[in-house]
């Protein structure tokens, strides 16, 4: 195998795959990127953690067929720090890789490429077109309310619902607090849409950051089909696939429940108020004492270590007092994923049990957050 390249369209690359890459493994083979090429010149890159696979291609120039098997980390540092544009890449005998350049060399130790996990891609997926910029809405407005709690796993993924009808939805939740957005399908033809629709399925954390990257500065559709317990994601000319979660997602519709009353108030406003807050606030238990009452809306938090802090937003409402407690931090992290410049909370007065609802004054935005109360002694 011998090959020449650009060496920053190969290290665009390479950044993809160290975000699927295991570095602390005693699996050594997954701690590496697999390199083929063909006879056209055309470079493919694999790496895997068993859970999630990329497939990337790239071109070459000057080149002779084979592939080759190296450490991905010592690769990426590698070529991150050589500075010549084209980068001259070879196997050599007992496996090993040279990667030559301007005025010296790598000389890596490689590892049987016959050893590296087999990669099968089934043919004849049936994938569904989502817009580049809906995806990384969908994602940007749920994954803050991922678990990371593996004790549960149901919880540790976005649920990806496509049987509503003309919607497609992610919805999130730690069982502390709940995020959901949605966008519309793609097309007008909803019976050519119903044919593409694929089935829900909850998509693992991780796989989520690597596609949120991945379609960064992506513009055209990302392709998604559904296989058995896998995910396929082809944004252009690469394909990331992931092991879904195989659990059942709670009934989330529970929790977004019709309210009675509703004010709207500045986003602004509400993060600066709650952003003081939270410098009294305890670290380990961040909370924030929030009234609603007549023409007014009073904030307070109290550390019997740090101090107290009170302030009041005049707000127009005629309704019962409403008074509870809610992490401060996770009502931030509800709101700052908002776009629009004015958020609407709904809520029931008379049963403080019940969550709080935030949600857009913008209808085009698609995005329901629910904070539950906490209890205090």
């Amino acid at each position: 195998m011998r090959f020449s390249i650009n060496k920053d369209l190969l290290l665009e690359d390479l950044v993809k795959h160290m975000g699927v890459i295991e570095k602390r493994t005693t699996l050594t083979y997954i701690s590496c990127i697999y390199m083929s090429l063909n006879d056209e010149g055309q470079l493919t890159l694999i790496s895997t953690n068993l859970d999630m696979t990329l497939k990337t291609t790239l071109q070459a120039s000057t080149f002779e067929n084979g592939d080759l098997l190296v450490d991905a980390v010592m690769f990426f540092n590698s070529i991150k720090a050589i500075d010549s544009a084209v980068i001259n890449i070879s196997k050599s005998h007992n496996n090993s890789s040279i990667v030559s350049f301007d005025n010296g060399s790598f000389n890596f130790l490689g590892l049987d490429t016959d050893n590296y996990p087999s990669i099968n891609i089934p043919q004849g997926l049936s994938y569904i077109p989502i817009k580049a910029e809906k995806l990384k809405s969908l994602i940007n407005h749920t994954l803050y309310a991922v678990s990371t709690n593996n004790a549960k796993i149901n919880l540790t993924g976005a649920y990806f619902e496509t049987d509503v009808e003309n919607y497609y939805s992610f919805v999130t939740t730690d069982s502390y607090r709940l995020a959901k957005y949605s966008v519309e399908k793609k097309g007008s033809n909803q019976e050519e849409e119903k044919k593409q629709d694929i089935r829900n399925a909850i998509i693992p954390r991780r796989c989520l950051m690597e596609i949120k990257m991945l379609i960064d500065s992506f513009e055209d559709d990302v392709l998604i089909a559904i296989d058995k317990n896998q995910i396929y994601f082809l944004v252009g000319c690469t394909m990331l696939s992931s092991r879904l979660i195989d659990f059942n997602f709670p009934n989330y519709s529970a929790f977004i429940q019709e309210s009675e009353k509703e004010i709207c108030i500045n986003k602004r406003d509400l993060v600066n108020i709650l952003r003081r807050a939270s410098i009294i606030s305890r670290e380990s238990s961040p909370l924030v004492d929030i009234g609603i009452e007549k023409d007014y809306f009073k904030f307070s938090s109290v550390d019997v270590d740090k101090g107290k802090m009170e302030e009041v937003l005049p707000i127009s409402y005629d309704g019962e007092t409403y008074n509870v407690n809610f992490n401060c931090n996770y009502f931030l992290d509800c709101l700052n994923v908002i776009e629009s410049d004015q958020v609407v909370l709904k809520f029931n007065p008379n049963n403080k049990k019940l969550p709080l609802r935030v949600e857009s004054e913008d209808k085009k935005e698609n995005y329901i957050g629910i904070l539950m109360p906490i209890e205090t002694m």
